[in-house]
């Protein structure tokens, strides 16, 4: 049996018709599902919900220190927002402000402005004004001697300076009457060995200044006098020494205290070399 040719083309359209009809239920689809997305893209984002903030309690009419602390906000309508109610920690005491080196405080009256300074805990610096010093004393020189006097033996003499011969020995006076004192050492009365020397006797066959000097004892005085005052020194020891080997370190050298060395030969003399034998050397002290 042979089916319709009619038929079957009906059938067959039919088919692609409901085809078709699928095909553009789908497009259809699609196309409602690509502008759903787009008015998802295009819609406004939902509002994000707000952080905890900081909430500001109202101050006095006055004015109030701010407090902070941890808040939770709670929104009340749309129309209006109420202040946030604080939650969490009491609050802390006001800030002070930090101190300032100094206030202005406006006048009274209309003239400028005085500042008045912040004391501090630092003390000023005391100045340190130097004490002057006195001056150091100044050294009165020693007055030269002027004349001897030794009462036991008879002598009243005048001194005069002398210094050293070219061979280094210690010079002598010019007379027989005079008594010579060595400048180049100390003035009779300072500290140290004050050198006095004087002849035995004279080439004429005069007697010297200290021909009787030998007789000197210890504890007899010796007077020397200057421009200033009189001086006393008091014998403690008179040696005799040879010329050759007499101690010269210890009779012309340095001596504790304020004494003076009288010098005169003694002995033999000896003619060819005009010079006696001895020395004899009366060392006395200032009393």
């Amino acid at each position: 049996m042979h089916a319709d040719p009619r038929a079957v083309a009906v059938t067959r359209l039919s088919r692609r018709h409901a085809l078709l009809l699928a095909f553009g239920a789908c497009i259809t689809g699609l196309v409602a599902a690509c502008d759903n997305l787009e008015e998802v893209r295009q819609a406004p984002p939902p509002p994000a919900r707000p952080p905890p903030a900081t909430a500001t309690t109202a101050a006095s009419a006055t004015g109030a220190s701010t407090r902070t602390a941890d808040a939770t906000i709670t929104a009340a309508s749309p129309a209006t927002t109420k202040p946030a109610a604080v939650k969490g920690t009491s609050p802390e005491p006001p800030l002070r402000p930090p101190p300032s080196t100094a206030t202005v405080r406006p006048a009274a009256s209309s003239g400028p402005a005085t500042t008045t300074p912040t004391p501090t805990l630092i003390p000023a610096r005391p100045t340190l004004t130097p004490t002057p010093r006195n001056a150091p004393p100044t050294a009165t020189p020693s007055a030269a001697p002027r004349t001897m006097e030794i009462p036991r033996i008879g002598v009243s003499a005048d001194i005069r300076g002398l210094g050293t011969l070219p061979s280094g020995e210690l010079a002598v006076p010019d007379g027989p009457r005079d008594v010579g004192w060595f400048a180049g050492g100390p003035v009779p009365g300072d500290p140290g060995n004050a050198i006095l020397t004087g002849h035995l006797d004279w080439r004429t066959g005069e007697i010297g200044v200290f021909w009787r000097l030998r007789e000197l004892a210890v504890g007899d005085p010796i007077f020397v006098r200057n421009d200033r005052e009189r001086l006393t020194f008091v014998v403690e020891s008179s040696k005799l020494y040879g010329r050759l080997d007499a101690p010269v370190g210890e009779i012309l050298g340095f001596a504790i205290g304020r004494v003076i060395t009288v010098i005169t030969c003694e002995g033999d003399f000896i003619a060819a070399e005009r010079d006696y034998t001895h020395r004899r050397v009366v060392r006395a002290r200032l009393a």
